[in-house]
């Protein structure tokens, strides 16, 4: 899990989060999730923090590109989490990439020097190793924001910012007063 050494560490990178969310047209929750497990794997590594947030980046977008729906992309960010969490990148979370980010599996078939077919074959061999899907990942970073700089606003799309700006209203107004916190403590001392 990154470490952050101040609340103030920790809020720059849920901004962060925040301002990807709404530039990837993703959901900030889908968003938080992805860049966490693949920071906690990617520490491991020695792939900093940074990188960890670009994967993110590169991920939503790609999601995007591929017409992934708001649950689609959910279910893909949740499976590629878990397995870049887990150490290997298999079955599941290669068909769901697939199948709803084609163009990130084709990049990282590409940094494998691999067909996606062949890369589906390592996925169900153990091959893919996160560290080395992290660096495919990032390389591949240029040529997805190529493509998602040519795709047009969806109503969903608009709809997924309009929850995310919401749901960052909160977190500011709980970063400043901590009111939910204490709504929460009262609930539970009446609980006790």
């Amino acid at each position: 899990f990154p470490s952050h050494d101040t609340e103030q560490e920790r809020y720059a990178t849920e901004d962060k989060l925040y301002q990807l969310s709404q530039n990837n047209r993703q959901s900030l929750e889908s968003m938080g999730d992805l860049y966490y497990k693949v920071a906690r794997g990617a520490q491991q590594f020695g792939i900093s923090e940074e990188d960890s947030m670009r994967v993110t980046d590169v991920v939503s977008k790609a999601l995007t590109v591929g017409g992934a729906s708001a649950t689609e992309a959910k279910a893909s960010i949740l499976q590629l989490g878990q397995a870049l969490g887990s150490g290997v990148l298999q079955g599941d979370e290669l068909h769901s990439l697939d199948e709803n980010a084609s163009l990130l599996m084709k990049h990282i078939a590409d940094h494998f020097g691999v067909t996606v077919g062949q890369l589906k074959d390592m996925g169900r061999q153990g091959m893919l190793t996160s560290e080395e899907v992290i660096r495919a990942i990032l390389e591949s970073g240029t040529a997805v924001d190529g493509e998602f700089s040519k795709m047009p606003m969806t109503i969903g799309q608009s709809l997924q910012k309009v929850e995310n700006a919401w749901d960052n209203t909160i977190m500011q107004i709980q970063r400043k007063t901590n009111v939910f916190g204490r709504i929460a403590n009262f609930i539970s001392d009446q609980l006790a």
